[in-house]
Protein backbone atom coordinates (compact mmCIF):
# COMPACT_ATOMS: atom_id res chain seq x y z
CA UNK A 1 0.00 0.00 0.00
CA UNK A 2 1.41 3.37 -1.05
CA UNK A 3 1.06 6.60 0.85
CA UNK A 4 -0.82 9.42 -0.84
CA UNK A 5 1.43 11.94 -2.62
CA UNK A 6 0.75 14.66 -0.06
CA UNK A 7 1.71 12.33 2.80
CA UNK A 8 4.91 11.24 1.01
CA UNK A 9 5.87 14.89 0.43
CA UNK A 10 5.25 15.70 4.09
CA UNK A 11 7.33 12.72 5.23
CA UNK A 12 10.12 13.68 2.82
CA UNK A 13 10.16 17.27 4.19
CA UNK A 14 10.34 15.97 7.76
CA UNK A 15 13.26 13.67 6.92
CA UNK A 16 15.06 16.47 5.08
CA UNK A 17 14.58 18.77 8.08
CA UNK A 18 15.99 16.14 10.45
CA UNK A 19 19.00 15.63 8.17
CA UNK A 20 19.66 19.36 8.32
CA UNK A 21 19.20 19.67 12.08
CA UNK A 22 21.21 16.62 13.13
CA UNK A 23 24.67 18.12 12.35
CA UNK A 24 23.72 21.36 14.10
CA UNK A 25 22.52 19.51 17.19
CA UNK A 26 25.71 17.44 17.22
CA UNK A 27 27.91 20.55 17.06
CA UNK A 28 25.95 22.22 19.85
CA UNK A 29 26.23 19.19 22.11
CA UNK A 30 29.98 18.85 21.49
CA UNK A 31 30.50 22.57 22.11
CA UNK A 32 28.62 22.35 25.41
CA UNK A 33 30.70 19.36 26.48
CA UNK A 34 33.95 21.16 25.62
CA UNK A 35 32.93 24.20 27.65
CA UNK A 36 32.07 21.96 30.60
CA UNK A 37 35.40 20.13 30.39
CA UNK A 38 37.31 23.43 30.31
CA UNK A 39 35.51 24.59 33.45
CA UNK A 40 36.19 21.26 35.19
CA UNK A 41 39.89 21.54 34.32
CA UNK A 42 40.05 25.06 35.75
CA UNK A 43 38.30 23.98 38.96
CA UNK A 44 40.68 21.05 39.36
CA UNK A 45 43.76 23.22 38.76
CA UNK A 46 42.49 25.75 41.26
CA UNK A 47 41.61 23.21 43.92
CA UNK A 48 45.00 21.51 43.70
CA UNK A 49 47.31 24.45 42.99
CA UNK A 50 47.87 25.62 46.53
CA UNK A 51 49.29 22.37 47.84
CA UNK A 52 45.87 20.93 48.58
CA UNK A 53 44.05 18.00 47.16
CA UNK A 54 40.57 19.42 47.57
CA UNK A 55 37.31 18.80 45.83
CA UNK A 56 37.26 20.96 42.67
CA UNK A 57 34.11 22.70 43.88
CA UNK A 58 36.11 24.09 46.82
CA UNK A 59 38.07 26.42 44.55
CA UNK A 60 38.12 29.96 45.90
CA UNK A 61 39.88 33.23 45.22
CA UNK A 62 42.57 33.76 47.87
CA UNK A 63 43.68 37.22 48.91
CA UNK A 64 45.88 38.39 46.01
CA UNK A 65 48.80 39.10 48.33
CA UNK A 66 48.45 35.77 50.15
CA UNK A 67 50.99 33.97 48.02
CA UNK A 68 52.57 30.58 48.62
CA UNK A 69 56.25 31.02 49.43
CA UNK A 70 55.75 34.71 48.70
CA UNK A 71 55.51 34.15 44.96
CA UNK A 72 52.72 31.74 43.86
CA UNK A 73 49.54 33.81 43.86
CA UNK A 74 45.90 33.74 42.85
CA UNK A 75 43.54 30.83 42.36
CA UNK A 76 46.04 28.89 40.22
CA UNK A 77 49.13 29.73 42.32
CA UNK A 78 50.91 31.39 39.40
CA UNK A 79 54.16 33.27 39.78
CA UNK A 80 55.19 36.52 38.11
CA UNK A 81 57.24 34.64 35.46
CA UNK A 82 54.19 32.59 34.45
CA UNK A 83 52.18 35.81 34.23
CA UNK A 84 54.93 37.53 32.19
CA UNK A 85 55.09 34.57 29.78
CA UNK A 86 51.32 35.00 29.34
CA UNK A 87 51.89 38.62 28.16
CA UNK A 88 50.98 40.36 31.44
CA UNK A 89 47.21 40.40 31.05
CA UNK A 90 45.24 42.59 33.35
CA UNK A 91 44.82 46.10 34.56
CA UNK A 92 47.88 48.33 34.42
CA UNK A 93 50.30 45.42 34.32
CA UNK A 94 49.85 44.77 38.06
CA UNK A 95 50.59 41.11 38.83
CA UNK A 96 48.94 41.12 42.26
CA UNK A 97 45.82 42.90 41.03
CA UNK A 98 45.54 40.38 38.18
CA UNK A 99 45.88 37.44 40.54
CA UNK A 100 43.00 38.84 42.61
CA UNK A 101 40.63 38.94 39.64
CA UNK A 102 39.00 35.80 38.20
CA UNK A 103 38.82 37.15 34.65
CA UNK A 104 42.47 38.17 34.66
CA UNK A 105 43.70 34.94 36.28
CA UNK A 106 41.71 32.94 33.70
CA UNK A 107 43.12 35.10 30.87
CA UNK A 108 46.64 34.44 32.18
CA UNK A 109 45.96 30.71 32.20
CA UNK A 110 44.47 30.85 28.67
CA UNK A 111 47.37 32.90 27.27
CA UNK A 112 49.95 30.61 28.84
CA UNK A 113 48.27 27.47 27.49
CA UNK A 114 48.17 28.98 23.98
CA UNK A 115 51.96 29.54 24.00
Amino acid sequence: MRLPDSRRASTHRAITMLKMLLPLMTVLLLWQRAASMEELCRECLCANSRGRSDNPSSCRMPDPRDCLEGMHCGPYAMDVNYWTDANNPGPEDDFFECMGDWACANKTLDNYIKK
